[in-house]
């Protein structure tokens, strides 16, 4: 059976389930027109936002829709009771290039805007988010420090750098061999003097002299019981 405009006004309960008093399906008003022959029709002037809608939870389709478009990138909320707006990504309108969501606690987050082309991301306590965007190139990086014996990581990877106290030199963990080696030992000396390479006097540890490297050492040296000098094949180990 044909679906008619007394039915689209008015609804029909052989055609499912209606709401009495209800319009069930369109209503003819601004904008909106029907055909005696059943035609939908709409006008999309300047009277008409171009929305069919709601205007009420009890309407057939249950929903109230928002009356405005929302803003490029928005997304539509329900508020759990049938209405229906137009919300951004966790309250934060979407990123722009170089732009950051940063979480600020349970349920929280703050935006943090676009720095410059050479800026860097620091800890920063008075910012929102805890971090802020700074231009002081010029500065330092603060490198863990601590002791050989008990402040080195537990199980470290390759590519770990840290400053050790005891030896006080830089020092990276490699991967060939698996071990704490000096980062390039500096020379020192007084003031602004760079005359003096320092090695130390004990091995404690198992150490492998790369293939077809060679390495120099100013001795005395001693070598601990138990611990192994393994010099490669095409290699030598000099001791001056």
């Amino acid at each position: 059976m044909a679906l008619t405009r007394a039915m689209l006004l008015a609804g029909n309960s052989t055609q499912g389930v209606t709401l009495p008093g209800q319009p069930q399906g369109v209503t003819a008003g601004t904008g909106v027109s029907i055909s005696p022959t059943g035609v939908l029709s709409i006008d999309l002037g300047p009277t008409f936002n171009g929305f069919i809608k709601t205007n009420s939870a009890s309407a057939y389709n249950n929903y109230v829709w928002p009356g405005s478009a929302g803003t490029a990138g928005q997304q539509l909320q329900t508020d759990g009771s049938g209405g229906l707006t137009w919300a951004d990504s966790d309250g934060i309108p979407w990123t722009a290039k170089g732009q950051l969501i940063v979480g600020t606690g349970i349920g929280l987050d703050t935006l943090l805007n676009v720095g410059t082309d050479t800026s860097v991301l620091v800890a920063n306590s008075g910012s929102t988010a805890g971090v802020a965007w700074s231009n002081a190139l010029t500065s330092a990086i603060q490198l863990p420090a601590g002791n050989t014996s008990t402040q080195r990581p537990a199980t470290p990877a390759v590519g770990m750098i840290r400053y050790n106290t005891v030896n006080n030199e830089f020092e990276g963990y490699s991967g060939s061999p698996a071990q704490w080696q000096a980062l390039g030992g500096m020379p020192t000396g007084g003031g602004t003097d760079k005359i003096f390479y320092e090695n130390g006097q004990i091995i404690t540890t198992n150490y492998t002299v790369g293939p077809n490297e060679n390495a120099m050492t100013a001795g005395s040296i001693v070598v601990n019981a138990g611990v192994t000098v393994t010099v490669s094949a095409g290699s030598t180990w000099t001791v001056v």
